[in-house]
Order: structure tokens, then C-alpha cells, then sequence
């Protein structure tokens, strides 16, 4: 294995299953994750700089895909965004960041179709110790929209999708606005 764990990391993402000894560095976790079902080692392994993928600097619309399952989704734009779901697939996870206040339109979450629906709920806060919990109700909603204000997008809102079977994706978090707090979910 090289020095940098390239090597290492390359056997993993092309199929291999078996790694010596030595040191995996600056690998993106969430793609050495995917698609392998073990990997064994005849020695030790240290993970160094090993992080998670990244989703950011996109448009106005954007689709995720399965191979980003496990990234980190920043909404790091003031104008809003529009992320789409891949189909689901029980397993896959997101994580999502407002990096900057959503100053127009907005900052949306989407499932792939109408017939995939979101559960759980979030926090929207509006002060300190105050907000209240909202909750998708897993027949109808299909989004999460934060304007800015009153149904969050302020810089630090953060919330988690699972999917948890091929027709429910699960969110939890705290989102942060402003003003009389609404809902976040939406039917479309």
C-alpha cells in the first residue's frame, strides 16, 4: 500500500477486498463506504483525514444521487435551492446545513416522486428555549421548504433525511426562523 493510502483506497472503490497494513489518508468516506461489503486486512489500518462528502456550490436546482448518499448537503446559497431526492433506497442518508440565510426564494427538499413522503419532524426555533416541533405526517408531505423567516432557513438550521423504506424518507433536526413560526412541509 502507498504511503497516502491511495492504493488502499483504489482496491476498495474498484471491487478489492483485501488491504494490508498501513495508513488510508484524505479519503472521501462516503464513497470508500459504498458498495463494498467487508474489507479485510492483514494488519492494522489508521484512518487519517478521512471525511465525508460534501455537496455545495450548486444553482438553483439540484438532484441528488445515490452515490452521494452520507454527504453533507449545504444550502450555501441566498438566493435558495432546490435539492431533489434520488429514488429511495432504505439506507441512504443526508445531512443538510443552512451555510447562509435564505434571503429570497427558497431553500427546498424534495422527494423524487408524489408517492414518496416524508415522516418525522423538526424544530423550528425562533429564540432562544422557544419554537415549536413540526411534524411530517407521512401521507401527504413531500417536501421541506424554509422561506427564511417563518418556516426556517436561517444560517445554522440543520436536519438529517434517512430513508427508511422505498416509499419514506425520515427528517429530524432543528431548523431556526423568525417571526409567527409555519410548518416547513409542504405537498409540493
Amino acid at each position: 500500500m502507498s504511503d497516502n493510502g491511495q492504493l488502499a483506497l483504489a482496491q476498495a472503490v474498484l471491487g478489492g477486498t483485501s488491504i494490508d497494513s498501513g495508513t488510508v489518508m484524505n479519503a472521501a468516506f462516503g464513497r470508500l463506504a459504498k458498495g463494498i461489503a467487508s474489507v479485510s486486512s492483514t494488519g492494522a489500518i489508521t484512518w487519517q483525514n478521512c471525511v465525508e462528502n460534501v455537496v455545495s456550490g450548486q444553482g438553483a436546482t439540484a438532484t441528488l444521487t445515490a452515490a452521494q448518499s452520507g454527504s453533507t448537503v449545504l444550502f450555501d446559497r441566498p438566493a435558495g435551492i432546490v435539492y431533489t431526492l434520488p429514488p429511495p433506497v432504505v439506507g441512504m442518508y443526508f445531512a443538510c446545513v443552512i451555510t447562509a440565510s435564505i434571503t429570497s426564494n427558497n431553500a427546498k427538499i424534495i422527494t423524487d416522486a408524489g408517492t414518496t413522503l416524508l415522516i418525522g419532524s423538526v424544530f423550528n426555533a425562533v429564540a432562544a428555549g422557544t419554537g415549536t416541533e413540526f411534524i411530517a405526517n407521512g401521507s401527504t408531505h413531500i417536501a421541506m421548504t424554509q422561506n427564511g423567516t417563518t418556516s426556517g432557513g436561517l444560517i445554522g438550521s440543520m436536519f438529517w433525511l434517512n430513508c427508511v423504506s422505498t416509499t419514506l424518507w425520515a427528517v429530524s433536526g432543528t431548523i431556526l426562523g423568525s417571526g409567527t413560526i409555519i410548518t416547513p412541509f409542504a405537498t409540493s
